[in-house]
């Protein structure tokens, strides 16, 4: 009994190494908050599939800034954010892949306010935040795949780009 649980571990184990794999991405969209609107948000991402319907994924964004003057006074900030995420995929077909993925957002925002009589002033915030997502992967041939997907935490992100497996 003992060596045929040995050999269903061995058997899943290979069967989901099929679709383990790491892969690189980027994408540019489009960044939301209640604090300064819209603005365009671009992001670099890596991951690892451990198997057919799990993995990990890591990303860099820089979430895009804003200014304002009011009177003489200029006020601007800018955001990033470091993203880890648990990822769910789920294969449709043989080029079309939906996914889900839950984490934490790592995001830095530097603001900074200019006034002729008070000069510059610079004030940075970070903080933790649960974030989730959903979107979807198109294969185009045998490594590549363009992705469309939506992110949410202080920032509704929605963004369309491309990733390579490797």
């Amino acid at each position: 009994m003992k060596k045929i649980g040995i050999a269903a571990a061995c058997l899943l184990l290979l069967s989901s190494a099929a679709w383990a794999g790491g892969y690189v991405g980027a994408s540019v969209g489009q960044a939301d908050t209640d604090l300064a609107g819209d603005d365009t948000s671009w992001k670099v991402l890596g991951g690892y599939n451990f198997m057919e319907f799990m993995g990990v994924e890591g990303s860099y964004r820089d979430l895009g800034g804003s200014t304002q003057t009011i009177g003489t006074t200029l006020f601007g900030f800018d955001a990033s954010s470091l993203d880890l995420f648990g990822v769910g995929r789920y294969p449709v077909g043989e080029k079309f892949e939906l996914f889900a993925k839950a984490g934490m957002a790592f995001v830095d925002v530097e603001s900074t306010i200019t006034d002729p009589l008070l000069g510059t002033i610079s004030v940075s915030d970070s903080e933790s935040e649960f974030a989730f997502g959903a979107g979807f992967n198109y294969l185009i041939g045998q490594k590549f795949s363009l992705r469309g997907e939506y992110e949410s935490f202080d920032y509704d992100v929605l963004s369309f780009g491309g990733v390579y497996r490797f």
